[in-house]
């Protein structure tokens, strides 16, 4: 029988397999219906694949697909170095898993005239990290890193990075690890494994020549071809979230009513592009709402990439003026996932080293407040504070993972860690603090206490049990692309239940430290019976058009394939967000009502005019 440190080792290698198995299983069908790659997609493409390497070192299960382990902490020194670096436009990643290994390649480009500093930025970094580091386990028991900087050239450093636990016995994946400068851009490449070998050693080398010579190449074919090649530094994105915001505040006008929703992705609209579900990439036309432009809030793309503004959200409500300033993956304050920039429900954050203050989402709130006449105030945050992805993926990974080393991670302490009732209090009391801030800042803007509607929202239940597939891959992984045990189900909708509690807390002191009336409205109940995967909703494909509105899921499948976005899954999709735009329109038009709760409609094919369907508002205690 193994032992549980064992099988700990054994459940962390087979995570990043079989999290590529999910996302590519679910969405492998779509691949014959791709649209046209983007210059981004390509210069993604240009990573390595899996053709570029003998089969005899990584197994053929290895895949193109984001996995982030950046919610772990604290970080190694070195690791932390290359975090911190200032945030760019991030095109690609490569991931496998193997024999033993995991290969990661993460390319980040930064524009010609930043790549100097930021690399030296890194190089300085690295030089000054100590030679161990303590750092905590995926597990939470605590750990010892140890640096070795290899080498260090013009372009090029060497390292590896060593971890055992701090009693000395079971150990974390080492790596060995290239950061490179190609170009404009820097290149990471990493081979993890238990104990290095000197074939890992040899790997990593291989696979930093093999990912520099494809970037060169692509970035060549782009420029013959007259093509934008990615790339944006801090300085380019506070100049493009500036220009997008003066082409938001010259569509207002002057003292114009409006409605703003500031938060996360629940308001952003994240997969608000698809109407429904589709397991084949060729009937995306029939779910395809806005086309490839759903997420631009400027004419040519996203001022703030990964924000999915999407012209679908929450505050569209029809015949209402909307304005979105949330942002996908946004927390309660401001910072930088994976180096991608994500403004928070604050006035922002200042790169290191360059000086260059980004943009907060209340530093955006102020300029929009002061042109219109602000009447609603929407906010949902928090879910990302908590971890949100991350357990996700934690969730489905044990779903993928075969017997004998199947578990729930239910059961995990890694995750029970995020969503224990203490851990939920400080969010709480983070979702306060942002709520008080987003209240000061309209009072900096001219807005007397109570002279606005300040709303907080909370999430709907994503998936439910009953589910309409047995526990089996066949299933609930290749057809629903809903990859959870019920247990797992159950325990994360409990979770979110107590989450929800703690918002509506929030919510209550903020109102009492403030003076300002915030008003909680619970949509748990919103997508009730059209959750994803639930009993007697129902794929766009399998059903007839007319039937749509009545029997589509309100949730986004796992997909990760183009045209389809890594970090769309479990967010509602268009008639989702179209739910959430009736439940909002019903507490505008109740002012009172301080504690709200929106169920879904008992009737969902009796929509009215603009497509709302009639949700069920009622007053809470």
């Amino acid at each position: 029988m193994r032992s549980r440190p064992t099988r700990r080792r054994t459940t962390r290698a087979l995570r990043a397999a079989v999290l590529a198995v999910i996302a590519v299983a679910a969405a492998a069908p779509a691949a014959a219906a791709d649209a046209p790659p983007t210059p981004t997609q390509e210069m993604g493409a240009s990573l390595p694949t899996i053709a570029d390497f003998p089969a005899a070192r990584l197994s053929p299960r290895a895949s193109e697909v984001h996995a982030s382990d950046s919610e772990r902490a604290p970080y190694p020194c070195a690791a932390y170095a290359a975090r911190g670096m200032p945030g760019t436009r991030h095109w690609g990643e490569w991931n496998a898993t193997g024999l033993g290994r995991r290969v990661m390649v993460l390319a980040f480009s930064y524009g010609d005239e930043r790549i100097d500093a930021v690399w030296r930025q890194l190089r300085d970094g690295i030089a000054a990290c100590p030679p161990t580091s303590r750092v905590r386990a995926d597990d939470g028991t605590r750990a010892v890193a140890t640096q070795v900087v290899l080498s260090t050239e013009p372009d090029r450093i060497r390292m590896e990075i060593v971890t055992r636990s701090a009693a000395g016995r079971d150990r974390e994946a080492d790596r060995a690890i290239v950061y490179q400068r190609v170009g404009d851009a820097i290149q990471k490449v990493q081979v993890s494994r238990t104990a290095l070998t000197p074939r890992d050693r040899r790997l990593v080398r291989a696979i930093a020549r093999v990912a520099a010579d494809r970037y060169r190449a692509t970035r060549e074919r782009l420029a013959a071809a007259g093509e934008p090649v990615p790339g944006a530094d801090a300085a380019v994105i506070a100049a493009s979230s500036q220009a997008a915001l003066a082409q938001t505040l010259a569509a207002i006008e002057p003292g114009a009513t409006i409605n703003v929703s500031i938060g996360d992705s629940m308001v952003s609209g994240e997969a608000g592009r698809w109407r429904g579900n589709v397991l084949s990439g060729r009937n995306v036309a029939q779910i395809d709402a806005y086309g490839e432009s759903a997420y631009w809030d400027t004419a040519t793309g996203e001022s703030i990439p990964g924000c999915h503004r999407s012209k679908g959200s929450a505050i569209h409500v029809p015949g209402t003026v909307g304005v979105n300033l949330a942002c996908s993956g946004a927390k309660t304050t401001s910072g930088f996932v994976l180096l991608e920039y994500k403004p928070g429900i604050d006035d922002g954050y200042t790169v290191p080293a360059l000086g260059v203050r980004l943009p907060g989402q209340l530093t955006m709130l102020n300029q929009v407040a002061r042109r219109g006449r602000v009447k609603t105030l929407l906010l949902t945050i928090g879910g990302n504070d908590m971890g949100f992805g991350p357990i996700m993926a934690d969730c489905m990974a044990a779903f993928a993972t075969p017997w004998p080393f199947a578990y729930r991670c239910s059961e995990s302490a890694v995750i029970s860690g995020r969503m224990t009732d203490a851990a939920l209090a400080e969010i709480g009391r983070k979702v306060q603090g942002a709520i008080e801030r987003a209240h000061a800042t309209m009072l900096a803007a001219g807005y007397a206490t109570g002279s606005y509607e300040l709303i907080v929202q909370g999430y709907p239940r994503l998936i439910d049990v009953p589910n309409r597939y047995p526990e089996t891959y066949a299933g609930r992984m290749f057809e629903g692309g809903c990859p959870l045990y019920d247990d797992d189900v159950r325990y994360l909708n409990d979770r979110f239940a107590g989450l929800m509690r703690e918002f509506a807390g929030a919510a209550e002191r903020a109102s009492a430290t403030t003076g300002q009336p915030v008003r909680w409205v619970d949509i748990t109940e919103l997508f009730a019976g059209r959750e994803l995967c639930a009993r007697d909703a129902a794929r766009v494909d399998t059903i007839p058009a007319d039937q749509i509105v009545t029997r589509a899921e309100r949730v986004h499948m796992v997909r990760i394939l183009p045209p389809f976005g890594l970090s769309e899954p479990f967010h509602p999709n268009q008639i989702g967000q179209q739910a959430v735009q009736a439940c909002l329109r019903e507490a505008m038009a109740n002012p009172t009502v301080r504690r709200a709760r929106c169920a879904a409609p008992a009737d969902w094919s009796q929509v009215d005019a603009t497509g709302l369907p009639p949700v069920r508002f009622s007053a809470l205690p």
